[in-house]
């Protein structure tokens, strides 16, 4: 992070070595910052990458990094192409080495197909056209990118796409930087076979990644499903993926045979270059959009089933899906900010963890519109006390959950801030009943007595965890199922948001300030994204970060599920103002607040949404109760 010192250095001048004028943070890891800035000789907007000169240590390890920082560099500033994203300048200022590189407006792939609406054919094949020709441009550098992936390919609101994060790129013209046997680069959801057998990379092995990225647009999920990172890098090296219209993807005739010749295992039977994908995509395109149009006069066919898309899992469970948007702050998901890292023998991993979601059908169907199992008409609670706080405790007469009162009243949910998602806007001034909500996530310990009294069966316990740690790997339906027997209820996102909150508008539970160690347990910086996860921690633990109602974890820890159907529009569609808005009638996926141990920053807000199918049951997913006022 940023110190204090240099914080306020730039902050009192807003530039960076009198060129760069700063106006707003993207993003910020453990080793740098992404900011909107401005060329202010030109009056330019640019995307400026910092890396802190505190970031790493000791000294051997951070001439490291600034090394591969500026090997970025110097790699993207050998390309110019309009698929590409290009690099301005570089050098070091106040806060230490910088980049500046082109601002983008607009989303990445990533975004785009976990969208409402992913792309269709056509328009997945333009888009995959375009990619291939910015690697082409890549290819005649000398440079080998080696981390193909949806998240690198990012869109502008006219539709061009361009390719970024060199952070792991490897330059073939220099015979002196060779990867090393057993030495492993990459995304393990897209790495090529040569990639996963830590054998030497050249062109074609991002060949093959396209491959994987063009099968995932086009079919709707990857080639393969496999969540263990292992056996997902075995299928790489030596399974033959299915044809993706057997995945039940309405393809133009071909896409079968290119596909699987992209993703052939030897790299010599994959097309001889990126320019001949390029134009075998735009033939493709050319049948889709005739086939299209031939349909279009036919009938008007129902909207496009999505396919769950699911994600390797590095080290980590993710299976909340933090929703995305069509129309997002500007992104440039560069380097070792919001791109990969290397791990000597390992696996680079992402800042933002992606979604880890059921292995997918051929279509998939909206899940009934059932309704959250009623609490019973009396609720399971007795008052006892007031907290330290004032505000008035409750105990769960079954579970012996503690509940704290949140007096009724305005709050402001939503966000404005530089990371906030589409579906988190606009803010809205809404009013709420009293209503209770635990003080803490529910328990094994309660998890248990509830298996015990059903005769359900008790679901499978992290190694290490105790009766004090949160339960996980609980369905929707399942935390449901507790709360019936409690007497209880799943909170409402909304009724989520305003415990975490109060009714001040704070970004986290805490107040403005992004969290430190004692506050969230959640990746603060990239270091501990590199470490292996330490999982989540008995509940109660992270007293600093506690809301201004007493409650506990409302940031970090585990995911927590509500009641609500997921509604990506569920702001734009209430009034100023509106009281007691009554939830999303139906939906796929249901709500889930307040970020995991497997997240970054961002998902510490209390803003931000996630989502999940209510089936889904993983080791970072639990639930806290709710209850009305008796």
């Amino acid at each position: 992070m940023l110190t204090d010192e240099l914080r306020s250095s730039l902050e009192a001048d807003h530039g960076l070595t009198g060129v760069y004028g700063l106006r707003a943070l993207i993003a910020e890891g453990g080793m740098g910052a992404v900011y909107r800035a401005v060329q202010l000789e030109l009056a330019r907007p640019v995307a400026v990458k910092l890396m802190h000169r505190s970031a790493a240590s000791p000294p051997a390890e951070r001439a490291e990094w600034e090394r591969r920082f500026l090997a970025e560099a110097r790699l993207a500033a050998r390309v110019s192409d309009p698929n590409v994203v290009r690099v301005l300048d570089a050098g070091s200022g106040p806060a230490g080495l910088f980049i500046a590189y082109e601002l983008m407006e607009g989303v990445s792939l990533r975004e785009l197909l976990d969208g409402p609406e992913p792309p269709s054919p056509a328009q997945g094949l333009a888009l995959l056209a375009q990619a291939a020709r910015g690697l082409a441009a890549v290819h005649a550098a000398g440079i080998v990118h080696r981390d193909l992936k949806p998240e690198n390919m990012l869109i502008d609101p006219s539709g061009g796409l361009k390719l970024t994060d060199l952070g792991v790129a490897r330059d073939l013209t220099q015979d002196g930087i060779r990867t090393r046997h057993g030495l492993v680069f990459g995304t393990p959801r897209y790495m090529s076979p040569e990639q996963c057998e830590g054998l030497p990379v050249g062109p074609a092995s991002d060949i093959y990644s396209l491959g994987v990225v063009a099968y995932e647009v086009l079919a709707g999920a990857p080639p393969f499903n496999e969540e263990d990172v292992a056996a997902l890098m075995q299928a790489h090296a030596s399974r033959t993926p299915r044809p993706p219209s057997e995945l039940g993807a309405e393809l133009p005739s071909g896409a079968d045979e290119l596909l699987l010749r992209t993703l052939s295992k030897r790299p010599e039977d994959r097309p001889k270059g990126a320019l001949e994908l390029a134009a075998d995509l735009e033939a493709l395109r050319g049948k889709a959009r005739s086939a299209s149009s031939a349909a279009a006069r036919a009938t008007r066919s129902s909207a496009r089933t999505r396919v769950v898309r699911p994600h390797a899992r590095v080290a980590a469970p993710t299976a909340v899906k933090v929703s995305t948007s069509h129309a997002r702050s500007p992104r440039l998901a560069i380097g070792a900010l919001a791109g990969s890292v290397l791990a000597a023998g390992a696996l680079a991993l992402a800042l933002r963890p992606a979604p880890s979601e059921p292995t997918p059908k051929a279509k998939s169907r909206p899940l009934a519109s059932t309704a959250a199992p009623p609490a019973s008409p009396r609720p399971g609670v007795f008052k006892t006390a007031s907290n330290r706080l004032g505000y008035e405790v409750y105990l769960g007469v079954k579970d012996g959950s503690v509940l704290i009162r949140i007096p009724g009243g305005p709050f402001v949910a939503g966000g404005v801030d530089e990371e906030a998602h589409e579906d988190e806007k606009p803010q809205r001034r809404i009013v709420l009943s009293d209503f209770l909500i635990a003080q803490t996530e529910t328990t094994w310990g309660q998890y248990r007595k509830f298996c015990t009294d059903t005769g359900k069966a008790m679901p499978p316990i992290p190694k290490g965890q105790d009766d004090a740690f949160p339960a996980v790997n609980v369905s929707w339906f399942d935390a449901a199922a507790y709360c019936q027997w409690a007497g209880l209820r799943l909170p409402s996102e909304l009724e989520w948001e305003k415990a975490a909150r109060s009714t001040d508008g704070r970004l986290y539970p805490w107040g403005p300030e992004p969290p430190k160690p004692g506050q969230a347990n959640c990746k603060i910086s990239l270091h501990q994204f590199l470490e292996t996860d330490s999982g989540a921690h008995r509940v109660g633990k992270d007293l600093a970060g506690a809301s201004p109602y007493g409650h506990l974890e409302m940031a970090g820890n585990v995911w927590e599920w509500c009641s609500d159907w997921y509604d990506r529009q569920r702001l734009r569609s209430l009034a100023d103002g509106a009281t007691d808005p009554p939830p999303p009638a139906h939906g796929k996926t249901r709500v889930c607040r307040g970020g995991a141990f497997t997240n970054g920053i961002k998902e510490m807000r209390c803003s931000s949404r996630g989502e999940s199918p209510p089936e889904h049951r993983e080791s970072n997913l639990g639930f806290r109760v709710a209850s009305r006022v008796p």
